[in-house]
């Protein structure tokens, strides 16, 4: 007995169909992942700069019109003021502020994780060119670190004269002696995650 063939269309997908729809489908979301990552890192890092300009600015302001703040002396090399930026409304407003009521242990941390000390540097540990401070930057991504010391560099103002990467022996004299995009690149992959630190004059 024969059986007679459905003169209808067949609809749906066979198993290969289905496969090499879904192949397609994993490479488009793989690279709109990966342009969203790199997205997300390149606004993380111009955010980072810009934490640095704002809050170099706010410390600046501080300790020009508040008399009772007191201006850092040769015995002050290292003292936190953390506690001081916070109960002086200091840190940008992103930022999120742990107030532990001391200056050694507040401190601020980007939406992203990085965390951000200030410190006061007398003259000689600014190559002597006068009082500062230092902004450092705790936990930073490799390719953050490289980004943030490269703009640094590139934008530094008369003010900014002193930059650490990863310990002492990336220490560089802003003014005579900037480190290139290499060294930067080097310094910044000798240990992650990376610790940097901008030392600025009043």
């Amino acid at each position: 007995m024969r059986v007679a063939r459905s003169s209808h269309p067949r609809f749906g997908f066979t198993l290969t169909e289905s496969a090499i729809v879904l192949g397609v489908l994993g490479i488009v979301l793989v690279a709109i992942w990966a342009a969203y990552s790199a997205l997300n890192e390149n606004n993380q890092a111009n955010r980072t700069y810009a934490i640095l300009t704002e809050l170099s600015h706010n410390i600046r302001t501080m300790y020009a019109n508040q008399p009772p703040v007191r201006a850092p002396t040769d015995a002050d090399a290292g003292r936190n003021i953390n506690l001081t930026l916070i109960n002086n409304g200091a840190f940008p407003r992103d930022l999120v502020v742990t107030n532990t009521g001391s200056e050694d242990t507040s401190f601020a941390t980007t939406p992203w994780g990085v965390g951000i000390y200030v410190m006061l540097i007398p003259p000689v540990g600014l190559w002597g060119y006068g009082q500062g401070y230092a902004i450092v930057y705790v936990n930073l991504p490799v390719s953050q670190c490289i980004r943030l010391a490269q703009a640094v560099v590139q934008n530094r103002d008369e003010n900014t004269v002193w930059l650490r990467i990863n310990g002492a022996a990336g220490d560089y004299n802003l003014r005579t002696a900037p480190p290139d995009e290499e060294t930067i690149s080097t310094r910044c992959r000798a240990e992650s995650p990376v610790v940097l630190a901008v030392g600025t004059l009043f």
